[in-house]
């Protein structure tokens, strides 16, 4: 059905586009699929989790819209007799503009690579060990917890005491509360929420119960989450096979592993050939 319409929609168009009268409505319509693209390159300006929802349950409409931006753009290109061929003209130009500025200079910084990750990580690295001694001291023995912000508030908060079998979830005003189980007041998260933004990421997930190993997230690009996982002592052999054999991990040094897990369309890996440039340059161990 969309098929028989797509075909018939060029000479439909190119009819009302050659009156240089056209009704306010159709000309509003004939601008509607310009809107549409507009508004998803903003929404992938953004890497918001509403990005990859949008193409996930809207795909059809997206793609309806793009190409029928594309036809609408062609013919106001042949012939622009009235002010709405002109508005799609141009608007279609503006798109085209913000396309190119959002791949060639947006969309490069937005993306996380391993490369992106090793330098990060070698300018903060004596900040990332600071903070896993600081949260060694701070975390009760046998406590784990797991710290997500958004600016200056926690947006996500698991714990679990010494005693107890399963992690607690963050709800309404149970945030203090939570965390004076595993023994942190409100100055110490504080601190831990500081010393987070001074390494560049924004949760840490750290027990106590094995206290050699603290893991950081480093990004979030719609839903997958490139993370750090450092320990204050070599990987033991079973460790680094465990890490060699999983596509979501990539060793940078005996003591530090990249990691990439999440994402809406399926569980994103690092690519195989990144992870096996990046070892063969990198030479972990």
């Amino acid at each position: 059905m969309c098929f028989f319409v797509l075909l018939s929609l060029p000479n439909k168009v190119q009819s009302i586009m050659e009156n240089k009268k056209v009704n306010p409505f159709l000309g509003i319509l004939m601008l509607l699929p310009s809107l549409i693209v507009t508004v998803m390159i903003i929404l992938m300006c953004m890497v918001g989790h509403l990005t990859v929802i949008l193409f996930v349950f809207y795909y059809k409409l997206t793609v309806l819209a793009t190409l029928a931006f594309i036809i609408l753009f062609i013919i106001s290109m042949i012939k622009r007799k009235n002010v709405w061929r002109k508005a799609v003209f141009y608007w279609g130009l503006f798109n085209i503009l913000f396309l190119f500025v959002f791949f060639a200079f947006i969309r490069p910084q937005q993306t996380t690579s391993a490369e992106k990750m090793a330098k990060h990580y070698d300018k903060n690295k004596a900040k990332m060990e600071e903070l896993h001694r600081y949260m060694m001291n701070a975390v009760d023995d046998s406590c784990y917890v797991y710290m997500r912000f958004k600016g200056n508030n926690i947006k996500k908060l698991y714990v679990k005491s010494a005693d107890a079998d399963k992690a607690i979830k963050l709800s309404d005003n149970n945030a203090d509360s939570l965390l004076m189980l595993v023994g942190l007041d409100n100055d110490e998260v504080k601190s831990i929420r500081d010393r987070l933004k001074r390494v560049g990421c924004f949760a840490v997930m750290f027990s106590n119960k094995h206290p050699d190993k603290i893991e950081l997230e480093y990004r979030d690009d719609g839903g997958e989450i490139y993370s750090y996982q450092i320990y204050n002592r070599p990987l033991t052999d079973d460790e680094k096979q465990n890490v060699m054999g999983f596509s979501e991990f990539i060793p940078y040094n005996d003591h530090v592993v990249f990691s990439l897990t999440g994402g809406f369309c399926g569980i994103r890996h690092f690519p195989l050939q990144e992870k096996d440039a990046f070892i063969k340059k990198h030479q972990p161990w």
